[in-house]
């Protein structure tokens, strides 16, 4: 059986195999409204906070209230790649998802982000999905992967979040799930951020994968130690501690613009 996608633009065409998943993950990520015709299904994208006709300019002229109320400011250049991850980090408070959702509608950045599953019980499900959330079994991290690649790959447009510290408790260190979707999909990963020091959020610097994990990883460390999250002692380091000694001089490869 054909499916026929429309998302973001593109005509994309996938061919599930049995029990590979791929074709109830673009479901779930995109919530699709399908209208069958004799051949295939033509599906449109759902609809979020971030592309919801005349809700989201009251939704982003909230955020802009809300950010300047609160005395925190957005920086950093909105990044123009069609497709990336965008790290969300610290992840440390609750706190965090208010505030990102607001950066995003104040910057035009419409992403998907993935979440527990347990965050979509009941009647909050749907709200969820319509903030842009994906419900995730975080059982099975190497499917997700697989899948996350395929969707990448069969897309032109599509900016994903993803916490990498899995939970706001503080943690050994971070998974890597979402380097390894990046270096397969080759795609950017764009590392956001939250600082309640500084009161301000945005994007830092664009990270490429390259063929030297543990390098890249430590390099995305070097530029999270300069931001303090909500609670800084549940803070997650990047990498396990002593794993970065031979690169103590790595630097972000971008500054952050502001």
């Amino acid at each position: 059986m054909r499916f026929t996608d429309f998302i973001a633009g593109q005509k994309t065409r996938i061919h599930p195999k049995s029990g590979d998943g791929i074709t109830e993950f673009i479901h779930l990520l995109f919530k699709q409204q399908c209208y069958p015709t004799r051949e295939s299904r033509h599906c449109k994208m759902r609809f979020t906070i971030f592309n919801t006709p005349v809700i989201r300019p009251l939704f982003t002229l909230i955020a802009r209230l809300g950010l300047f109320l609160s005395g925190w400011k957005v920086e950093g250049k909105k990044p123009k790649a069609p497709r990336f991850i965008l790290v969300a980090a610290p992840h440390t408070s609750n706190l965090d998802f208010f505030y990102g959702i607001a950066i995003g509608l104040c910057t035009g950045v419409h992403c998907y982000w993935m979440g527990k599953s347990s965050l979509f019980w009941g009647p909050f499900g749907p709200i969820m999905h319509w903030l842009g959330g994906i419900a995730v079994d975080r059982t099975k991290p190497k499917s997700m992967v697989k899948q996350t690649v395929c969707a990448f790959k069969g897309n032109k447009q599509l900016r994903l979040v993803i916490c990498p510290e899995g939970t706001r408790a503080k943690g050994d260190r971070w998974r890597t799930g979402f380097y390894h979707v990046a270096k397969n999909a080759n795609i950017p990963i764009v590392l956001g951020y939250l600082d309640f020091k500084r009161k301000v959020g945005g994007f830092g610097p664009i990270v490429k994968p390259t063929d030297n994990m543990e390098k890249d990883l430590c390099e995305i460390q070097a530029f999270y130690e300069s931001v303090t999250g909500k609670h800084p002692e549940r803070f997650s380091p990047v990498q396990s501690k002593g794993c970065c000694a031979q690169y103590c001089d790595t630097q972000p490869k971008a500054a952050i613009a502001k």
